[in-house]
């Protein structure tokens, strides 16, 4: 018969519909096997894995009868009497279970989930409604409820029950964009009552509280979850949360609106441990500037660095204590002009200080100039002029920026120098930063690594980030068992950015970086003599090939050659 008529559902206890009806599993044991074959997604698994996973590591000596006792029955209650196993076969390597993903709910599901994604990009609200209202009701209770405690299915289990709490959050996003915003602060609360200190579901909360005319509810419900995390992770809010947050209180209607459904990688917590001495800088900044002489701040480091996490949290935090925020992007990678934001739209550089100073009325502001990288030279020279004619008023300004030391870059930033602005450098964590890290989020790894103190797990996860935030973040986001060792995956948002640098560099380039990363090993260094060897090129042709990897800090060279991080070598490996 078709593999395709029938239909396996993991979605609750296991379930296999054959020609529209349920089939007859039999015992706890062979729906075991079953889930474990359908995990394999077609390939096959070897006999000794599946005694050892069936038996939990113990087989009994009539394992491998038995194992062939179940198959046996499985075959008869899933393909016709008489005809060849199609859909449960044997090769010398083991059993495989030949169901494609158009016959598995968990698979149906998400490709659901994907669809209403796609309608709500498209404004089709009423259509994305009825879409996941469909995909949900798949669901019968916890995935994979039959291997509840089967060490092979648990990084399947928290996988598709982290797609489930997804497809919730989806479900009140839609719910809001189709108009019901009561509805949806019912839907948000039901989640949040599942999941109590899951940030994403506040989110949603937060936004259907302020959509449906009740702002105070809304930053009440803010102060809730801010309290709950402090007190039980020891954490502050994401940085979702807190922009959203100052979008309630600036009544940025259009800016709160236009939240879509997060996917839980969108509000993990920012990494800022080992940012002490940087937070303490930004705060002298500040308290210059509410004495009356406005301060300013370049904040600086690479992509990934955490620069828009630090300055969010001190952002967050004068919100609180009376400042007024106002963000600017001065220009966009594409070219899209000065964005002067909500202080200095309109005006040019020769009225700017008088228009800023007006627009300030003595308040205390604190003025957020993102990613300066790309700003033209018409916004350096207001920025220029800002500083120069505009001192005695309570102003701080906190430019973020890759590198301020670069051309056309560097003239404004000497002239910040000069007139007294921090420089505030954002480099690696450590692996006793992401050690701190991990106690914070309660994960809490056994104590067994080098050096003293820290785990194995914070050494292997800052082995693999490089210490950037950006992919520490990434990674958390990752199973344990996928985070590190045997197991260990690059997860979805680094591989995206990683495959994106690499392409922007040039084709030699990418070439011998892939060379570097076979000789490169466990550590992530490399010998420019051995790559030269093994490419076949002179040593000067290769030292001259890594010049656009170092410039774009995917590799460093201070004690000789290594990946920035090891995912890089990883993605260089995999692709």
């Amino acid at each position: 018969m078709p593999v395709s008529s029938l239909l396996f559902d993991p979605l609750g206890p296991l379930e296999v519909w054959r020609d529209g009806r349920c089939v007859d599993l039999g015992p706890p044991q062979r729906r075991l096997l079953l889930l474990r074959l359908l995990l394999a997604e077609r390939r096959p698994v070897p006999f000794d894995r599946l005694h050892e996973d069936l038996w939990a590591g113990r087989p009994p000596p009539g394992a491998a009868a038995s194992v062939h006792a179940h198959v046996s029955r499985l075959r008869a209650a899933l393909e016709p009497a008489g005809s060849a196993s199609r859909v449960l076969v044997r090769d010398r390597c083991g059993y495989a279970l030949l169901a494609d993903a158009s016959a598995v709910t968990s698979a149906r599901f998400e490709t659901s989930v994907e669809r209403t994604r796609r309608l709500l990009a498209a404004g089709r609200a009423g259509a994305a409604r009825r879409e996941i209202e469909r995909a949900m009701r798949w669901w019968r209770g916890p995935a994979l409820a039959d291997a509840a405690d089967a060490p092979f299915a648990r990084a399947a289990a928290v996988r598709l029950d982290e797609a489930r709490l997804a497809g919730h959050e989806l479900r009140v996003a839609v719910l809001l964009a189709d108009g019901d915003a009561a509805g949806a602060v019912t839907a948000a609360r039901a989640l949040i009552v599942a999941q109590p200190l899951r940030e994403s579901a506040w989110l949603l909360l937060i936004r259907a509280l302020y959509l449906s005319g009740r702002p105070a509810e809304a930053l009440r419900e803010y102060e809730r979850i801010r309290a709950a995390l402090a007190e039980e992770l020891g954490t502050e809010p994401g940085p979702a949360l807190r922009e959203l947050h100052l979008a309630v209180l600036r009544h940025d209607t259009p800016a709160i609106g236009g939240v879509t459904a997060p996917h839980p990688r969108d509000v993990a917590g920012p990494v800022l441990v080992g940012r002490d001495d940087a937070r303490a800088a930004l705060d002298r900044v500040l308290v210059s500037a509410a004495g009356g002489r406005s301060s300013w701040a370049i904040v600086s480091g690479s992509a990934g660095a955490g620069k828009t996490a630090l300055v969010e949290r001190v952002a967050a935090d004068a919100s609180r204590d009376g400042w007024r925020v106002a963000f600017t992007r001065p220009v966009g990678a594409a070219g899209e002009g000065w964005r002067a934001g909500p202080l200095l739209d309109g005006p040019g550089s020769g009225d700017a200080c008088g228009l800023l100073a007006e627009r300030l009325g003595g308040r205390p502001t604190l003025w957020i100039v993102e990613d300066l990288q790309w700003a033209d030279a018409a916004a350096r020279a207001l920025l220029a002029h800002v500083a120069t004619g505009l001192r005695d008023v309570p102003l701080a300004v906190f430019c973020t920026v890759r590198d301020a030391d670069r051309p056309p870059l560097a003239e404004l930033t000497v002239l910040l120098a000069r007139l007294g602005a921090a420089r505030v450098t954002l480099g690696p964590l450590s692996a006793r930063h992401v050690e701190r890290l991990l106690r914070t989020r309660a994960d809490r790894p056994p104590r067994h690594g080098t050096p003293p103190g820290v785990s194995l797990a914070a050494t292997e996860l800052h082995r693999r980030s490089g210490g950037n935030p950006f992919y520490l973040n990434e990674l958390l986001t990752l199973p344990e068992a996928r985070r590190w060792g045997p197991g260990a995956a690059v997860p979805p948002g680094a591989l995206s950015v990683l495959r994106a640098e690499l392409r922007a560099l040039p084709a030699p380039a990418r070439e011998i970086l892939s060379v570097a990363a076979a000789q490169s090993g466990h550590s992530g260094r490399f010998d420019p003599g051995a790559v030269a060897s093994a490419a076949g090129l002179p040593l000067d042709v290769v030292h001259a090939r890594l010049g656009p990897a170092l410039d774009a800090g995917l590799v460093h060279a201070p004690n000789g050659y290594r990946f920035a991080a090891g995912l890089i070598a990883e993605v260089l490996l995999g692709d």
